[in-house]
């Protein structure tokens, strides 16, 4: 490709040929593809509500530059390789592949399509047709994918409805006859005017210009071609606009002011490209002038070069060759006129040079007819045209034809009568057919230009390959297969046990941090025990001086013991007689009136005291000698318990000063958090610890695959960050009832994982598949089809 905004990449002539022959008892899928696009439709309008929701979720995970990826990559690459394909099987393969730049811009396949012009045109709609059914096909095929996939919960459903609405969006959009894509091309094959839009637009210009326009032209040849003008130029401003508008919009909305510069490249790089296609569009029609006339002089002969247009200059001017000579201007004209009134000088000197015939193996005269040439026209002319692939291949079919009998050689080289030649509406002599075979008509056989003839090897090749492709896909069938049902899931959030501080103090020492795995019993921080310690060292003390009462009870009294009560009851004797001598004495003084009232009353409480101490004393004796009562023990042992109670509860609080792990898991929480120093009241949380050597998955089953998931059954997940590992479970449970997701409703399955590593955290996905048993891979892959037909086939019914 000679345009600065393509690539080719390579010649795929010989790949596509080789595919289009294998493929090619594919073609009559052709016919299948608009039912199913049909059928596509009623089943996208049955779940209509649930297809806008799935495209619009799937969509919003990609930005514009991304969707245009997906659809470069899928209905273009797809639709481009068909063509190549079909072109390839009707005899004109393609011989390059690459990539452009559409507008300037948008980056597309594509495959030379310059060779489909050699064929006719029921041909060539052929070749223009296949990427428009291949893009209507990629959406039949999505939409219906989609319709049989949607309730799995899978990935696969949005990817093939995407695919879909990409197919569709593609075949929309190059299906549009308004602007040159296949939707055109194939327009111009059908009415034969492969200058549809030229003509077109060259008869709006005559109008808009004031000049006439061509006889030959009916009204509604007129009236079409107008209307095509006009509304082609409205679609075409209209899409542009759009398209810039939206690219625009996209760009600044996501990239702010950077968003306004790249839009500003793109515009300059479509007005690049818009500038180049225009320079190319003027140098093409002098080249072809060129092509042409030096393919005239060198093979006017050869009937297999007459192309569907060459047919056509042969017969009867229409309307668009009227109309074409039209537009050249009066200038063409007017050189006629001169060219008829007036003798060409460059004409005469070429017919007397040319009048000389050089007999052949006269290599002088051949070099002064060149000489002669290149003065007349140019080095250029008398210089041989370089010879292409296809010169070489007819100058080897030419050798190898039969040598021409002299006579017929003759004949022809003899002046014959013929019809004299009429002039076309162009200005151009036109030669009517001569009715005697040429013999470079038999060239025809040797390079006809169409669907090549498969020979008997090919076929049967082709044969053979599909019949080992339909015995492996027969063998392939019938294999078991283990079935399996499932959905995606995620790992339950795992029970936290809280590690709490269970008397006050302060943190004096820390012995884990987050994420290290402790086991049951495991220190994990130290509080200060200086209190309890105090507490429990006092209790103790108090608890032996009650087991010393409760034991003086339980023994017999010592002779000692009674002597000293004896002793004590004595004393006590004496200060009672002191006592009641001193209360004699004040009274005796009160009667006198030498002493107050007062110290006779302090006498008698004196006295009482006395009293009672005796009486103290004489019952500490009956007591000693006396034994301990039922009553007495059951008091003394009772205080003995409470406390020993007291000293259990104060080592236990002394104890919880070391905070322990309460079972074996892994240290979750931020340990960063809490220092040494740190004073904890009881109940202040210290850390929190989870078991994650068994986890539990819960895989969320379509509800329309439920009922072959078993108690017991052997689960197999994979999660999406470590997808080469494959994590074993057990089904522990069934959910009772149905919960509604996105894409359906669906089931929780309740699976055990073992997970002695510790590597599966919580809140993890992936996917997991329930063993079903084993199944042949025809009825495995064949579940969702019949399902379809059986449930929404019959909902569609009345």
């Amino acid at each position: 490709m000679s345009s600065p905004f393509s690539v080719s990449f390579a010649n795929p002539s010989r790949v596509l040929g080789f595919a289009g022959e294998l493929l090619s008892p594919l073609r009559i899928l052709r016919l299948t593809i608009w039912p199913l696009a049909v059928f596509a439709l009623i089943a996208g309008a049955y779940n209509w509500y649930d297809l806008q929701a799935n495209l619009d979720r799937a969509l919003s995970t990609f930005n514009f530059f991304q969707n245009l990826l997906i659809s470069m990559v899928t209905a273009n690459l797809i639709s481009r390789l068909v063509m190549g394909m079909t072109m390839s099987y009707m005899g004109v393969p393609p011989h390059e592949f690459g990539l452009r730049l559409l507008f300037g811009v948008i980056p597309r396949f594509y495959v030379s399509t310059a060779a489909i012009q050699a064929l006719d045109f029921p041909q060539q709609r052929v070749c223009y047709a296949a990427p428009l059914l291949t893009r209507l096909g990629l959406f039949a095929f999505g939409v219906l994918i989609w319709v049989l996939m949607r309730r799995g919960g899978t990935g696969a459903a949005d990817a093939a409805l995407v695919l879909g609405a990409t197919g569709l969006g593609a075949f929309l959009f190059t299906a549009n006859p308004l602007w040159r894509a296949d939707g055109y091309m194939w327009m111009t094959a059908y009415f034969r005017m492969p200058d549809l839009r030229e003509q077109s637009y060259r008869l709006l210009s005559l109008i808009l210009r004031g000049k006439p326009i061509p006889e030959m032209l009916s009204r509604r040849e007129i009236r079409g071609l107008l209307f095509y003008a006009v509304v082609s130029i409205v679609f075409t401003t209209v899409l542009i606009l759009l398209i810039l508008s939206t690219v625009a919009f996209a760009l600044e909305e996501q990239f702010r002011g950077t968003g306004v510069v790249m839009f500003a490249a793109i515009l300059a790089m479509v007005m690049a490209f818009l500038i180049s296609r225009r320079s190319r569009g003027r140098e093409r029609p002098v080249q072809k002038r060129r092509e042409r006339a030096v393919e005239t002089s060198r093979r006017g002969d050869i009937s297999c070069y007459t192309t569907p247009k060459d047919i056509s200059d042969e017969a009867e001017p229409d309307g668009s060759e009227a109309m074409a000579q039209q537009h050249t201007g009066k200038s063409n004209r007017k050189r006629q006129d001169a060219a008829k009134n007036r003798p060409d000088e460059t004409s005469s000197e070429l017919e007397d040079l040319l009048g000389q015939q050089a007999a052949p193996g006269d290599a002088a005269a051949t070099a002064d007819l060149d000489a002669e040439l290149e003065k007349i026209l140019g080095p250029s002319a008398a210089a041989p045209a370089p010879k292409s692939e296809f010169d070489e291949i007819l100058d080897a079919a030419l050798t190898a034809l039969p040598a021409a009998d002299p006579e017929p050689v003759a004949a022809a080289q003899a002046p014959a009568q013929s019809p004299a030649p009429r002039q076309g509406a162009d200005g151009r002599r036109r030669q009517p057919p001569q009715s005697p075979p040429r013999a470079s008509d038999n060239l025809d056989h040797v390079l006809k230009i169409g669907k090549a003839r498969r020979t008997r090897g090919s076929r049967l090749r082709a044969l053979l390959i599909w019949a080992l492709l339909l015995g492996g896909i027969y063998w392939v069938a019938i294999q078991p297969y283990p079935f399996s049902v499932g959905g995606e899931f995620f790992v339950s959030p795992l029970e936290r046990v809280q590690v709490r501080a269970r008397t006050n103090g302060e943190i004096t020492r820390i012995h884990v941090n987050e994420g290290d795995w402790v086991t049951e019993g495991q220190v994990l921080a130290e509080l200060s025990d200086w209190e309890e310690a105090g507490t429990v060292a006092l209790l103790e003390a108090d608890l032996e001086r009650l087991e010393a009462q409760l034991a003086s009870l339980l023994e017999a009294p010592r002779e000692e013991e009674i002597r000293v009560a004896e002793q004590d009851i004595n004393a006590a004797s004496a200060r009672e007689a002191q006592a009641l001598a001193e209360k004699n004495r004040q009274e005796g003084l009160v009667q006198a009136g030498a002493a107050a009232q007062k110290s006779l009353e302090e006498a008698e409480t004196l006295l009482s005291l006395a009293t009672a101490m005796r009486e103290q004393a004489e019952a500490r004796l009956a007591l000693l000698k006396s034994d301990a009562s039922e009553s007495e023990l059951a008091a003394a042992r009772a205080s003995i318990a409470r406390k020993t109670e007291e000293i259990e509860l104060s080592k236990l609080r002394l104890k919880h000063t070391k905070i322990l792990a309460p079972a074996d898991g892994q240290v979750v929480s931020a340990m960063q958090k809490i220092a040494v120093g740190t004073f904890l009241r009881e109940g202040d949380l210290l850390a929190e610890l989870t078991d994650s050597s068994v986890v539990m998955a819960e895989i969320e089953v379509p509800e329309t695959e439920i009922d072959e998931a078993s108690i017991g059954a052997e689960v197999t997940m994979k999660l999406w960050r470590r997808p080469d590992e494959v994590i074993t479970g057990t089904v522990q449970r069934v959910a009772p009832v149905a919960e509604e997701r996105e894409f359906g409703r669906v089931v929780r399955v309740i699976v055990e994982v073992p997970n002695p590593d510790g590597k599966i955290s919580r809140n993890l996905t992936g996917y997991g598949k329930i063993i079903v048993d084993e199944r042949p891979v025809w009825e495995v892959f064949s579940r969702v089809f019949i399902r379809f037909f059986k449930i929404e086939i019959w909902s569609w019914l009345p």
